[in-house]
């Protein structure tokens, strides 16, 4: 076997949930579609992008053929071997695992006051008034949001995250945005760990929170700025800073706005020190990006290897279920679309990836979706974990990641 098919072979063996696959003969045509669906070659052959630059659901041929919304992949490789036992591969034979993710875009009220008063002072910038106006208005629009949203008594802390999560004796990734990026895009967050966040009914600084959510087990990730997918100095400078807040190693990613590409984006992760990412999802739709519902490795195009950085695809992310730009579905909808995705994957024993922003749960829809995803997930017996707890359980248990 060349290194494509050992790479794909590998692949077949954790959905078929074995390790050895001696004696199976393994069709090369199937083979070959596994390579190309996990390395994404039809998205190094498009040039379609959306406005933010990125590979989205429309430019699929699965979402052409009405496929997105399954692991076509996987099935493919489960129908090929129908006399083949398979296995749970998760721990304590688990059916499924419930990947759980946070991006953290922005922190809530107190933020805005600072990122306001910030904007008062970059007097020196030469390109003051466009910035300053942006700014601005982008810091008393959400500084608005946040007065309604805290008047209300739904309105949930960080901490109330955990408690959640914890509730179900699941963990989950927060990705944590940089404070200082150079080359700052439009598209970029905007906080800084000082700004004042409310933890535990008192103001606390953020990276007083950060620091309490990685002791208390939950997995502390970077969220890579927009030009960060493609300059390695820059998202190890961002995760250097994160590190030096909670004093521990960061070695989960996901990209800001899923900003990647399939030649570069892997190995600035590598190159940057990460270990396991989560963008191969959808901005404006939920699915199977590349057919797959478990981890895998990802490829280096120009050296033509393996590296070692495991990818946990994301399938379902919170917005992409209610924004207007995207499916644009009631409440009941995204939850009958959201159990729909959730069976799927306990059907076929992988592993389902959601991803909730941080600043979102206090959204009444938004958090009863949410919650009944971990409900079901629960009833079903799945594995809730973090990015790191999967990383850690393939690394013991899969010599070749």
């Amino acid at each position: 076997m060349n290194a494509h098919q050992i790479y794909a072979k590998d692949y077949i063996g954790r959905v078929l949930g074995t390790h050895d696959l001696r004696g199976v003969e393994i069709p090369a045509d199937l083979l070959q579609k596994v390579f190309s669906a996990l390395t994404r070659q039809e998205e190094i052959i498009t040039l379609d992008r959306d406005e933010w630059g990125n590979f989205d659901c429309q430019h699929s041929q699965a979402f052409r053929a009405g496929n997105h919304q399954r692991a076509w992949l996987d099935e493919m490789i489960i129908q090929a071997f129908p006399l083949i036992e398979r296995k749970s591969i998760w721990p304590n034979n688990k059916p499924f695992a419930l990947c759980l993710t946070h991006d953290t875009d922005e922190l809530g009220l107190h933020v805005h006051y600072s990122k306001l008063k910030r904007e008062f002072t970059r007097v020196q910038d030469p390109n003051f008034a466009r910035r300053f106006l942006k700014g601005f208005i982008s810091a008393g629009t959400h500084l608005a949001r946040s007065v309604n949203a805290a008047a209300k008594p739904e309105t949930l802390r960080i901490e109330e995250w955990l408690k959640l999560e914890d509730k179900y004796g699941f963990k989950s990734t927060f990705h944590i945005f940089p404070q200082y990026v150079n080359n700052r895009h439009a598209w970029d967050c905007d906080y800084r760990y000082a700004d004042k966040v409310v933890y535990q009914q008192q103001l606390v600084p953020f990276a007083t929170v950060m620091r309490e959510v990685h002791k208390s087990g939950w997995e502390i990730g970077v969220h890579g700025s927009y030009e960060s997918a493609f300059n390695a100095d820059l998202l190890l400078a961002q995760k250097h800073q994160i590190e030096d807040v909670i004093k521990a190693e960061v070695i989960s990613t996901r990209q800001h706005y899923l900003h990647f590409a399939a030649q570069t984006t892997p190995s600035v992760q590598v190159q940057a020190g990460l270990k396991a990412d989560s963008t191969l999802g959808f901005n404006r739709n939920i699915g199977f990006r590349a057919g797959a519902s478990f981890p895998f490795r990802m490829w280096d195009h120009k050296n033509q290897v393996a590296l070692d950085l495991l990818q946990i695809p994301m399938h379902i992310m919170d917005v992409s279920l209610f924004r207007e730009d995207t499916l644009k579905l009631d409440e009941a909808s995204a939850i009958a679309h959201a159990v729909q995705l959730l069976d799927h994957v306990c059907a076929l024993g992988g592993c389902l990836t959601l991803n909730w922003h941080t600043q979102l749960l206090h959204v009444p829809h938004m958090r009863r979706v949410y919650e009944t995803l971990l409900d079901e997930a629960a009833r079903r017996g799945a594995w809730g974990c973090s990015m790191g707890e999967i990383l850690a359980w393939v690394k013991r248990n899969y010599v070749s990641v």
